[in-house]
């Protein structure tokens, strides 16, 4: 029996989420190592080319284990991982450190799209669309602008916006290179959605711009000869004399209140944290002392128990909780303020 007859079916889902998840980027630099990869990750792209993904997987597992923390090796090791994986929730967990804990990595970028795309199989259309909006954010000039504006202008047709959406469409269109042909069909194929609002998002919208102007002309004009023959006969009519007015009374002055200041504003999440905590909440990581310190001003000033470890990279971590579930509750709550944050084990104190 082959190997593929001897997994269990609730895997043939995911094999198939995570290769349409693939397919866009099959041609791109993110998706195949380049002749700046490691050996290693060439050989294990080799390896999942011939129909052995998981002695691939095997071995980029065991150049994770010997990598060490917060090395580049460690971070291709994590990308390649999940772009072979079969499991999308390891992949996910992946990508997402990623982008949390080596936010200024190279790899961070793909990650991010990747994450989206991942969400979006999934039907997770609002986790798709902020992993988007981010990746547009940090990396508005980056490699992979042409296929997040692709993915924006689906989610965005798929949530009804769609001038938004197809103006989206048009951009991925122009940015496409000539030798992305995939690419290329599929923002089409989404472009038929769009009809005559493709074609407005495509040019200047300078003939629409005028044409909004007229008719707003019109309408005004339309009004004033509504409107011309109540103004004539309220013209016509005699003026009455206004009646004179009676002086108003002066109101008694209220006795003044005495002002009581405010209050201390409680924190926007005040989680329960431990001194001795096994698990904590991490924002992100640094390699620059000062931009791990900023981040930890922001979040102190909204009322968390924020913290930079001393050792890089800088780590900006929240509380210590005692339970696992505690600190993913936290992650909860940031996620629902759009703060992104993964659970971690906390550092000796």
């Amino acid at each position: 029996m082959r190997l593929w007859q001897r997994r269990p079916m609730r895997h043939l889902g995911a094999v198939v989420a995570m290769t349409c998840v693939t397919s866009v980027l099959t041609a791109q630099t993110g998706s195949r190592p380049t002749p700046s990869d490691s050996a290693v990750f060439r050989r294990a792209a080799q390896m999942v080319n011939v129909g052995q993904a998981p002695a691939a997987r095997a071995l980029i597992d065991s150049v994770i284990t010997a990598a060490k923390d917060g090395s580049p090796m460690l971070v291709d090791g994590l990308y390649w991982r999940a772009v072979y994986s079969d499991a999308p929730d390891q992949a996910r967990r992946d990508y997402l450190r990623i982008t949390v804990e080596f936010a200024q990595s190279p790899r961070a970028e793909w990650a991010l799209l990747r994450l989206a795309q991942l969400e979006f199989s999934r039907g997770g259309r609002a986790a798709a669309k902020r992993h988007v909006d981010r990746l547009l954010l940090d990396h508005p000039d980056g490699a992979t602008r042409t296929q997040a504006q692709y993915l924006l202008g689906r989610l965005l047709i798929e949530d009804g916006a769609m001038v938004r959406g197809c103006a989206s469409l048009a951009e991925a269109k122009q940015r496409a290179a000539p030798g992305e042909i995939e690419l290329q069909n599929q923002i089409a194929y989404a472009q038929r959605a769009c009809g005559s609002a493709a074609i407005a998002a495509d040019s200047v919208r300078l003939d629409s711009l005028r044409a909004d102007s007229v008719r707003a002309e019109m309408q005004r004009t339309a009004a004033a000869v509504a409107t011309a023959p109540k103004k004539a006969k309220a013209a016509a009519a005699p003026t009455p004399k206004p009646e004179p007015k009676p002086e108003p009374k002066p109101e008694p002055k209220p006795e003044p209140k005495p002002t009581i200041p405010p209050g201390p504003q409680p924190p926007a999440v005040s989680p329960a944290v431990s001194a001795s905590g096994n698990w904590t909440v991490q924002l992100a990581a640094y390699q620059v002392l000062g931009d791990a310190e900023r981040l930890s001003t922001k979040m102190k000033a909204r009322g968390y128990d924020v913290r930079v470890t001393a050792e890089r990279p800088y780590r900006v971590r929240i509380g210590r909780f005692e339970t696992r579930a505690e600190a993913v509750a936290l992650v909860a709550k940031l996620q629902a303020l759009q703060i992104t944050a993964i659970v971690a084990e906390a550092e000796k104190p």
